[in-house]
């Protein structure tokens, strides 16, 4: 699917390998792998895991799906490694868990934080032209992005939408830095629609690349513009 989102790993959900005995019936790490994998679903706010064995039968990743508006990826992933260590006695670091967040809320909240209060789009023959309104401290700012109409699928419409938010953030911003959209996918997790964006910062502030998801609710465009916030809301404070 193409996009890292959390930690530099992969994403999505990688499969169990499933393996079998002469006998037919499940080896051992795969069954203790499923039964990690639902005290893991125990955790609060996990909606989705798997658990990645090596060669060797050790557990080298875990994926994990969450719904966690109010926590951090940090702290979600330390109880995930606590669990583990004490499950297993595999000693993962923050790192080795991959975290999805598909987030319920309809934006970020926040006195600092900008919100979405106006999506339109129009197309004409050649051409979709989406603009997203910000607003900020009473202050109201309009970003505007265009797509060739041959380029009007799913992607291309999560693409037009993340841009349109992008420009309209980076105005709030005096243009003080530069947000740029590097991918923008659909994919679907625990059974939603997600849009997934990956941004840029320049110049750079260490934060490396910012990662949003929110799922299709009210269209693609709308929860691009929402993951695009997602995204550069986890790091700055405007």
């Amino acid at each position: 699917m193409g996009v890292e989102v959390c930690s530099p790993g992969r994403i999505g959900m990688a499969k169990e390998e499933s393996k079998t005995n002469p006998e037919g019936q499940r080896s051992e790490p795969v069954q203790e792998a499923r039964g990690l994998r639902n005290r893991i679903l125990q955790i609060p706010d996990v909606l989705n895991a798997s658990v990645v064995r090596d060669e060797s039968g050790g557990i080298s990743r875990v994926n994990v799906v969450a719904d966690a508006d109010e926590r951090s990826r940090l702290q979600l992933a330390r109880d995930v490694v606590s669990l583990v260590a004490v499950q297993d006695g595999c000693q993962l670091t923050p790192d080795d868990v991959d975290t999805i967040f598909v987030s319920n809320s309809e934006m970020v909240s926040g006195e600092n934080r900008p919100r979405l209060v106006g999506l339109s789009t129009s197309y004409s023959e050649r051409e979709l032209v989406c603009s997203v309104n910000l607003q900020l401290g009473g202050r109201e700012v309009e970003g505007s992005a265009t797509l060739n109409r041959p380029q009007a699928d799913m992607r291309g419409l999560i693409s037009v939408g993340a841009r349109a938010a992008l420009q309209a953030a980076q105005r709030l911003l005096d243009d003080r830095c530069q947000f740029t959209l590097q991918d923008a996918q659909h994919t679907h997790l625990a059974g939603q629609q997600v849009a997934l964006v990956a941004v840029s910062v320049h110049p750079e502030m260490g934060t490396g690349l910012l990662l949003g998801s929110v799922r299709i609710r009210q269209g693609a465009v709308d929860a691009a513009a929402r993951a695009a916030l997602d995204a550069i809301n986890r790091t700055f404070t405007y």
